[in-house]
């Protein structure tokens, strides 16, 4: 579910909007928490990558 699908209990607006204090915090919490998880698989992807390379060049050797 996409932060513009969600709908805020306090003022029954969407979160995107930001209409009140609590859609403003649940946005930004939001986003920090997709930053994370993006940072998370970009160092997954880059230890992979080198222990993909290391694998080869030790098998070269």
């Amino acid at each position: 579910m996409g932060l513009d699908q969600l709908i805020c209990a306090n003022c029954a607006g969407r979160v995107i909007e930001g209409r009140c204090p609590s859609c403003r915090e649940s946005r930004t919490e939001l986003r920090e928490s997709s930053r994370n998880t993006a940072l998370v698989y970009v160092l997954l992807a880059a230890l992979a990558l080198f222990g993909l390379v290391f694998g080869l060049v030790r098998s070269f050797a």
